[in-house]
């Protein structure tokens, strides 16, 4: 029997891939969980596994094709019965589609590269690949109503997400924005610019490179300007005096001899959230503007922004709540040699429900983020340095302060509780006994 072989859906928000190397060639029998191609996406480079037992008949991949998820990457003969192509007989007639169809099986795509179909999926009136339906879910569409553009007539995330626009689109004119009080400690974002016009030719003035903006430079792009775009945005700032923190954290390093294994403030920071986000669950929440509903998470997933060659990439502590501080560094330090050797998986940058994103290692102060949708809240921290501050009693004291900057969508979250929030964040790096007596 022949056997199409197609890409699968290898991950969240993935369309397509680059085929940078074919690990089969035509004539090579492949044994299932056999990995047939390498492929780099705009987050990671993924091996490709067989689902099943057969030999190539024919490949339809090179290095360096761009593939469609759905797209065929290779035909296969399992050996079960005869390999009839178009115009072949049998039973003395002549073999046409609807008889083709049923010798020829077409691979569902799964949620991640390896993963066979889900009996739900297979069943499923609307075909859609399980990362795709629980993107639905949690923006509250219904996926049956949605229109698939995908190959076989596939619902995409980009369909769902049109779909999701569309429904959220106001048919007249929206009333005129409520002009919001700027305070010394808050910073309502300014008003989104408008398109700009074409560039003008640098090249009067002297020497110009074009450079082609890399893949994941452009998908970073499109989710940053989305993001700026459609979400209001309101920074937060605050210092959190974390003295105690920093000289318990170096008396535990000095005892590790493993680089991985040194606690970071990052690890501090992941730890010290994951208990906070339990008491305050709007900023571990997304907004189903669709539905004029809030969804809240139940599960604590926190991601980490990481500067790699390949561009920015958030690699995800999932169920941070539930893990000991060691054992989130380890993780995290993981994580992190991943990013940097472009091998996270795309499950490893999924499903994060708040961001941190920490620049306190390259220098400067502090900066304004910007939230990683579908999230409503990200955290950016500065450098720590030392300031010499004055009680009320006029004693004098030089505590190690940690500049942090929260970022909120202003549909979920209120200036008060914005406040509320960095202020609970900072009396808890001050005080580590209770971020640990959590972990």
């Amino acid at each position: 029997m022949l056997l199409e072989f197609k890409l699968p859906q290898v991950g969240e928000n993935i369309e397509k891939a680059t085929v940078i190397r074919v690990l089969v060639a035509e004539g090579e029998r492949v044994e299932e969980e056999q990995s047939v191609i390498e492929i780099e996406t705009d987050k990671a480079t993924i091996e490709v596994p067989s689902t099943f037992n057969g030999t190539v008949l024919k490949l339809n991949v090179k290095e360096g094709d761009e593939i469609d998820v759905g797209g065929l990457i290779m035909t296969v003969d399992d050996g079960s019965g005869p390999a009839q192509p178009a115009g072949d007989q049998t039973s003395g007639a002549k073999t046409g589609p609807a008889q083709r169809a049923a010798t020829v099986v077409s691979i569902p795509s799964s949620a991640s590269a390896g993963l066979r179909p889900s009996s739900a999926e297979a069943i499923s009136a609307t075909p859609a690949s399980p990362s795709a339906r629980r993107l639905a879910r949690e923006i509250g569409v219904e996926i049956s109503e949605v229109t698939g553009t995908g190959p076989g007539g596939r619902v995409t995330h980009a369909d769902i997400k049109a779909y999701a626009r569309d429904r959220a689109t106001p048919r007249t004119a929206p009333p005129a924005a409520p002009v919001e009080k700027v305070t010394p400690n808050s910073a309502v974002s300014p008003p989104r610019a408008t398109p700009s016009p074409g560039l003008p030719d640098f090249s009067v003035w002297g020497e110009t490179e074009s450079v082609p903006l890399s893949r994941i430079r452009q998908i970073i792009a499109q989710r940053m300007s989305h993001a700026w775009a459609t979400v209001p945005h309101v920074h937060q700032f605050g210092e959190a005096d974390i003295t105690l923190w920093e000289q318990m954290r170096r008396r535990y390093n000095a005892s590790v001899e493993d680089p991985a294994k040194k606690l970071t403030i990052t690890v501090v920071l992941i730890k010290a959230l994951a208990r906070l986000l339990r008491d305050h669950p709007k900023f571990n929440a997304s907004l189903d503007q669709a539905n004029n509903t809030i969804i809240y998470k139940r599960y604590i997933n926190i991601g980490v922004a990481a500067a790699t060659e390949r561009g920015l990439l958030v690699p995800v502590v999932h169920d941070a709540d539930g893990k000991a501080l060691a054992q989130v560094g380890a993780e995290l330090g993981e994580l992190a040699r991943k990013a940097r050797d472009g091998k996270l998986a795309p499950d490893e940058m999924s499903g994060g429900t708040f961001t941190i994103t920490n620049l306190g290692g390259i220098g400067g102060t502090i900066f304004n983020p910007i939230i990683n949708h579908p999230e409503v809240a990200i955290l950016a921290v500065g450098r720590a340095s030392r300031w010499t501050v004055v009680g009320e009693d006029g004693r004098s004291a030089t505590p190690l302060l940690l500049p942090l900057c929260l970022g909120y969508d202003h549909r979920v979250i209120d200036g008060a509780e914005g406040a509320s929030f960095l202020r609970d964040l900072c009396q808890l790096l001050t005080n580590p006994l209770d971020t640990l007596l959590e972990a």
